[in-house]
């Protein structure tokens, strides 16, 4: 600093405070010495130590430079050792790699890619959690009922159900919830909101879930496959679901019929059938169905939509089991056999009324002549012969 800047700090007041008179006449005596003075370079001001200069706030050069405060806030992060700042948010970081990956939440890049099934990623973190879907590994188990999960997120999720912490209230029914996102697609019931649509069919769907759910069928992407009859699907729990067909393991047993189910959300929807209640009516016909999902196949006979269509040979469906049936056409494939006979069919029910040839049952009768029959279209064919 130049020397005449010392000559004039007699006309400037000095904002340094002291906690003993002595400190603040050791303080002066320092000022009136040139070689041990620090001076601020913006205001002029002279301070007895080094460290008193940075802790220096200086007013005057708030007032001539309004990003003074920035820059001074920058170097104190520089001291800190975070030299590296983002110009979208602000924000510091220690390493110019930390920037860098910081950079993707604005830009929006992906860098990493499964090689499964192309899905993107930000961070390599979430890569490795994703591919836990197809490795099928779950390191996270529950310590309550042993249930294991791929993400920790899930299972801090999952242990809300033995809490029965239910934070989350829906304003207008009143019905609480574990999770945010389970009021959030509860939501949807009341406002009738599908704001997701299929980029390939028009489709409109209540969740960004359901939509890429849906794109499977136009994709034919599946990459979970049974390794007893070497049938594909796109979702895990579909591959759980059918592999339960192999184990015949139906741990569920309706108390009235004694009907027995894999799962216990598909005794829940049999139980329906005992009440005879049907909730959910169509708005064209008026005809009442037990479930949601009744009624949706039901509207599509209205509406002849055929959103399932065949890659191979461009014929369309209106319900994706239509068509996955008819792909069996061009793949040959008989995953269905026959444990008397070994003969092999594309679907179950094939399947079931085969078997009926090898028990003898004819479960199909006659309200005419009492002619009892094994199917439902042999008995179809002799009531013609009546009328």
């Amino acid at each position: 600093m130049k020397r005449g800047i010392v000559k004039n700090l007699g006309q400037r007041q000095c904002r340094s405070q002291f906690l003993h008179a002595s400190s603040s006449q050791n303080s002066m005596m320092d000022v009136d010495e040139e070689s041990t003075y620090f001076p601020c370079d913006i205001c002029g001001l002279v301070f007895a130590s080094r460290y008193h200069l940075k802790q220096h706030d200086c007013a005057d050069g708030f007032a001539r430079d309004s990003n003074l405060k920035q820059q001074q806030h920058a170097q104190k992060r520089r001291m800190r050792g975070k030299p590296f700042i983002c110009d979208v948010c602000e924000t510091y970081f220690s390493t110019k790699a930390h920037l860098k990956t910081h950079m993707r939440i604005h830009t929006g890049a992906k860098p990493y890619h499964c090689d499964i099934c192309d899905s993107s990623f930000m961070w390599s973190s979430r890569l490795k959690e994703h591919k836990m879907v197809h490795t099928g590994e779950r390191p996270y188990c529950c310590e309550i009922c042993s249930k294991k999960f791929s993400r920790n997120s899930d299972l801090k999720r999952h242990k809300l159900i033995h809490t029965n912490e239910k934070s989350f209230y829906c304003e207008i029914c009143g019905a609480t919830f574990v999770q945010s996102s389970h009021l959030k697609q509860h939501i949807v019931t009341h406002t009738g909101e599908k704001p997701f649509s299929c980029e390939v069919c028009n489709r409109n769907f209540s969740r960004r879930a359901d939509v890429q759910k849906h794109m499977t069928v136009h994709t034919g992407i599946k990459p979970f496959p049974c390794e007893i009859c070497s049938a594909r699907f796109s979702r895990r729990s579909q591959l759980k679901q059918h592999t339960m067909m192999h184990t015949d393991d139906k741990r569920f047993q309706c108390s009235i019929c004694s009907s027995r189910f894999f799962y216990g959300f598909q005794l829940r929807k049999h139980k329906v059938i005992h009440s005879g209640e049907k909730r959910f009516e169509c708005e064209i016909c008026g005809m009442k169905f037990y479930s949601v999902s009744h009624l949706k196949r039901h509207e599509l006979m209205h509406t002849q939509e055929k959103n399932c269509r065949c890659e191979i040979c461009g014929s369309t469906f209106t319900y994706s089991s239509y068509l996955k049936q008819h792909m069996l056409t061009h793949t040959g494939d008989r995953p269905f056999c026959c444990e008397a006979c070994d003969a092999r069919f594309t679907c179950s029910s094939n399947l079931k009324r085969h078997i009926l040839t090898h028990t003898g049952e004819k479960p199909f009768q006659c309200q005419v002549c009492g002619l009892t029959f094994s199917l439902n279209s042999s008995l179809k064919r002799h009531v013609l012969k009546h009328s």
